[in-house]
């Protein structure tokens, strides 16, 4: 019974510091509740945007040289990530695809007051663009886990996601993404 008592016994089994912490910071899923504000009435409230264009020619419009076998790569990954949503539940998704939505929209406004002097954008710029866009989405929603339950995703997913919003005419590389709803 002694050896059971023994200070440094106890210190070898459990860790003084994590039991602190863990009273300090319990388990977030006893505060963390769903994003109401974002779920499917947000997203599904959305009103149908006017851009009419296909997922290549939101590409082709802006960048007329973008390689076609890239689009085909990346319309691959739009399949792909439609395929994928349909594991997470349908509120989950459309919470996810509004913050990131909205998130992306302030990037795509700079953006485009930045280079709407430009008839054709390189495939460089248009990829930054891409790039800025899944960043944001990643800082949105580790954000927004902060204090609401949303599901873990990886940057693949992210990605993915950032993709069906251009196929979905939510974003793109131009004024005619810029959502005034």
């Amino acid at each position: 019974m002694s050896e059971i008592i023994n200070n440094g016994h106890i210190d070898k089994q459990v860790n003084i510091q994590e039991v602190k912490e863990f009273h300090l910071h319990p388990n977030n899923s006893e505060k963390i509740k769903a994003d109401d504000l974002t779920s499917l009435n947000a997203w599904n409230g959305l009103s149908k945007p006017e851009d009419i264009r296909n997922f290549k020619d939101k590409f082709l419009a802006i960048c007329s040289d973008f390689s076609i076998s890239k689009l085909n790569k990346y319309n691959r990954n739009l399949v792909e990530g439609k395929y994928e949503q349909t594991i997470y539940d349908e509120r989950d998704i459309s919470s996810l695809k509004f913050i990131v939505f909205d998130k992306c929209q302030d990037r795509l406004i700079d953006f485009y007051e930045k280079n709407q002097s430009k008839k054709n954008l390189d495939k460089n710029e248009v990829e930054e663009l891409i790039n800025l866009y899944i960043i944001d989405a990643r800082q949105i929603i580790k954000d927004k886990q902060q204090v609401y339950k949303y599901p873990d995703v990886t940057d693949d997913f992210i990605k993915k996601l950032v993709f069906d919003l251009i196929d979905e005419c939510f974003l793109s590389f131009d004024e005619k993404g810029i959502y005034d709803d």
